[in-house]
């Protein structure tokens, strides 16, 4: 027998079944037994393992550490809805608002409820976050709510030179949040919030952001004004719970003001007449603007008519004509109305005054009969009513005068005489006229020499 062969038949048969055994061992590390992954080799760890949720808002969690794939569950998974597995290392979840809270919570506190993460890996390892102090979620009322607009604007939620009324609802789950403070703030854009919304005695204030309260059926109002001439932008309104200090931020249109090619002026004639003949019409009278761009200009063409303001920023503009002067009668002036956007957009107003019809009372003096006490320089005056309202005098004594103002006569005794001093008449008459009418004065007491 070769005793030799033998003997190398039986080392190639030992080195073959090394080899198979050897095979099998790095088959069962995955071909690479040598290579190692630190996290899973680490201790499972979730992070974070308390965080406070607020509702709507994306979290993202971490795990290291065990053996994906990870398997997860959640106390509250309608609250909290977390993925059931997870093959890598992160994953993200979106809360929904809590319709339960926890017990005992302090006054003032945000309400929250408690939530337990449990993860479970491929090693059988579990872990789970605490049950006090640990994962929360927080109410947030303003999750997924929108705003809404009221208004009267053809386009656009809000448009220049109006009002527009804010609307949002803080309902959660189907359940009513009232009388919860909320607060309107202007982030971007031409407008500002008007308060009180509700009419009242109180005069109104425009201001950047205005405190309100939410009504039994969890409704939020608001009153927001645009001024007149703001051109079509895009702005940013943000509405804030003031209890838990969440904020959504709205975008929403303002429309510029559609004008047309003519201004419009309503009344754009005034006539004034006077109350009897040879007293012109006098008086005030309004006008409005509309259809231009505010600011609009008014300029009159009479000096004996006057406009006021001579601008209004308002919208619809508004000014106040006057006639004032009875004794001159306006014949058709012109008050000429512009506005900003274009020199050739114009319109005028006509203003007219006249005398009246109605006869005049008959003149009358009254006292007839005045003395001057023998007194040089000394005045005593009479006073003049009816007839046309405008008078004359006239003396008949060489030292006394006579002076209109109004309806008022004024006479008067000269103080000095001329050289040479001679005795003049103790008595005069004084004249009064209305231009049809006479009536004269007795002027007694008239001082003989003033030298």
């Amino acid at each position: 027998m070769n005793f030799d062969a033998l003997r190398r038949l039986s080392t190639r048969l030992t080195l073959a079944a090394v080899a198979v055994i050897s095979s099998v061992i790095l088959g069962s590390c995955g071909g690479g037994g040598a290579a190692t992954n630190t996290e899973q080799n680490g201790a499972l760890t979730l992070l974070p393992t308390a965080a406070s949720l607020y509702a709507g808002v994306p979290y993202t969690f971490q795990i290291a550490g065990g053996r994906p794939p990870y398997l997860l569950s959640s106390s509250e998974p309608v609250l909290l809805p977390i993925p059931a597995r997870v093959d890598g290392h992160s994953f993200s979840v979106v809360a929904n608002n809590p319709g339960v809270i926890d017990l005992n919570q302090q006054a003032g506190q945000v309400p929250s409820r408690s939530v337990v993460i449990t993860v479970r890996d491929g090693f059988g390892t579990v872990i789970s976050t605490p049950t006090t102090n640990g994962i929360s979620v927080v109410q947030n009322l303003l999750t997924g709510y929108g705003v809404s607009f009221i208004t009267n604007c053809q386009s656009g939620d809000a448009c220049a030179g109006q009002d527009t009324i804010v609307r949002m609802q803080a309902v959660t789950n189907g359940a009513l949040y009232g009388n919860r403070p909320f607060r309107f703030c202007v982030v971007r854009g031409a407008f500002s919030f008007v308060s009180p919304e509700i009419p009242s005695n109180l005069p109104e204030t425009l201001s950047n952001c205005v405190d309100t309260v939410s009504d039994h059926s969890g409704t939020v109002t608001a009153r927001l004004r645009v001024p007149a001439g703001t051109p079509t932008q895009t702005a940013t309104i943000r509405v804030i719970d003031v209890g838990t200090g969440a904020y959504v931020d709205e975008l929403f249109t303002i429309t510029a003001a559609t004008t047309s090619a003519n201004l419009t002026i309503l009344p754009n004639d005034f006539q004034f007449v006077g109350p009897r003949q040879g007293v012109c019409g006098t008086g005030t009278g309004s006008f409005l603007v509309f259809d231009g761009t505010p600011p609009y200009n008014a300029f009159s063409s009479d000096p004996n008519v006057t406009v006021t303001p001579t601008s209004s920023s308002s919208d619809p503009g508004r000014f106040t004509i006057q006639v004032s002067n009875s004794s001159v009668c306006v014949s058709n002036a012109t008050i000429v109305v512009t506005d900003s956007a274009s020199p050739s957009r114009r319109a005028t107003v006509t203003v007219s005054s006249a005398e009246g019809t109605g006869a005049p009372p008959a003149m009358a003096v009254s006292p007839t009969t005045v003395s001057l006490g023998d007194i040089c320089g000394l005045s005593v005056s009479v006073s003049a009513v009816g007839g046309s309202g405008v008078y004359s005098a006239n003396s008949t004594h060489p030292r006394v005068t006579a002076a209109v103002s109004g309806n008022t006569i004024t006479i008067t005794r000269a103080l000095h005489d001329p050289l040479p001093l001679v005795a003049y008449p103790n008595t005069g008459t004084v004249t009064i006229t209305d231009g049809t009418t006479l009536q004269s004065v007795t002027v007694n007491g008239i001082a003989q020499i003033c030298p």
